[in-house]
């Protein structure tokens, strides 16, 4: 008799377990939905500037989900442990928003920045182009005022190109996809642009530090390109590897909700299609990384880094729809633990998740041209 009632209060206590494990790592998802506001961009001769999925704070849970799984006292009071936990989530949720307004207010000004000094790169290299045209033209007398003239268009256009890629290592430092040697590049640039403040600067230097500037960019942009598309690669399976755990948390939830004789169809459907992205996304991440590094020269590379961020962009927005279906799911099964059946509104936003969609067909494409050019390469 003991021990029935023993088994009891374990069943009883265990959903409660599960659901304060499955809340935390959910939150996970809640935190990085902060800043998806994604626009995998490639832009500009300058470099490859990066706005990507980047989790904004992150919840330590490992050792919460062994104490929840391995101590049942803690579970005793279930509801009161979820409550804390919530609490908690809810807290470190608006310390995430904070930080990420700090985060989005900086890279819009350092975006502005890169803008403006685009905008200076066009103007002074039609102001050079101009002047260049009429030294042609000219007559004796006037072409050495003029080549005065060519050399200070010439000083301002080279550095305002050399601040737009100082603006543009600045924007891929910041989203956190730089590669190693990104100090080593700002370094470069900033002693040239430190030269180029010079205005007494000769025209010998200036065409000495131009050359300087076309042999280093031609060594190091390729890797910079290739350094980005793996660390937004990288970001992306951190995401996808949440969603695993995720997908492990609600598979435990709906065996325990179907031994209690509860209807988990809608759930496995759910849960199913999920596992069914999450294989996408695991495909797509190891032959993203093997075409990045495998890629030697320019011309195959830039092939690759083309087909590469289309396939990125669709998988950060697949993402953004499944993450929409897990929160379904998670209300799901806390609305299925306390009553016999999911609400109405919750299952509309499952079915929509499952629904196939412009995303996932997109997304499909991506990946099948991806496959289909690198193959044939």
């Amino acid at each position: 008799m003991e021990k029935k009632v023993l088994e009891k209060k374990n069943k009883r206590l265990l959903l409660p377990a599960l659901l304060i494990a499955f809340l935390l790592v959910f939150s996970s998802f809640a935190l990085a939905r902060l800043n998806t506001e994604t626009g995998l961009r490639v832009q500009s001769r300058a470099a490859v500037e990066a706005n990507v999925l980047n989790s904004t704070a992150a919840v330590n849970s490992n050792s919460v989900l062994n104490e929840a799984d391995d101590d049942n006292d803690a579970a005793d009071d279930g509801v009161d442990s979820g409550a804390g936990i919530g609490a908690r989530i809810r807290a470190e949720i608006e310390g995430a928003k904070e930080k990420f307004e700090q985060n989005r207010e900086r890279y819009l000004e350092i975006r502005a920045n890169y803008v403006e000094a685009k905008s200076r790169v066009a103007a002074s290299i039609q102001s050079f182009n101009a002047v260049r045209a009429r030294i042609r033209s000219a007559a004796p007398e006037d072409r050495n005022q003029l080549a005065v003239q060519l050399r200070v268009h010439a000083r301002e256009t080279l550095l305002n190109q050399v601040n737009a890629i100082l603006n543009h290592l600045e924007a891929i430092k910041d989203k956190e996809v730089a590669p190693d040697n990104i100090d080593e590049l700002t370094e470069f640039f900033s002693e040239v642009e430190a030269s180029l403040e010079n205005e007494e600067i000769t025209q010998e230097e200036l065409i000495e530090i131009s050359s300087d500037i076309r042999v280093f960019w031609r060594e190091h942009r390729l890797g910079l390109k290739k350094g980005v598309g793996l660390a937004i690669n990288a970001r992306i399976q951190a995401h996808f590897q949440k969603a695993e755990t995720f997908s492990e948390r609600l598979s435990e939830i709906i065996d325990r909700l179907e031994a209690e004789g509860k209807d988990v169809s809608l759930l496995e459907r759910g849960l199913a299609k999920l596992d069914s992205d999450i294989e996408k996304f695991r495909s797509a991440y190891a032959r993203l990384r093997e075409q990045y590094y495998e890629a030697d020269s320019r011309q195959e590379f830039n092939d690759v880094l083309t087909k590469g961020h289309r396939l990125l962009k669709a998988m950060n927005e697949q993402l953004k729809k499944d993450f929409r279906l897990m929160n379904a799911l998670f209300k799901a099964t806390r609305e299925l633990i306390v009553s016999e059946e999911i609400s109405g509104s919750t299952s509309a936003d499952i079915e929509a998740g499952v629904e196939s969609s412009e995303t996932e067909i997109e997304f499909d494409a991506a990946l099948a041209e991806f496959v289909e050019v690198t193959a044939d390469e």
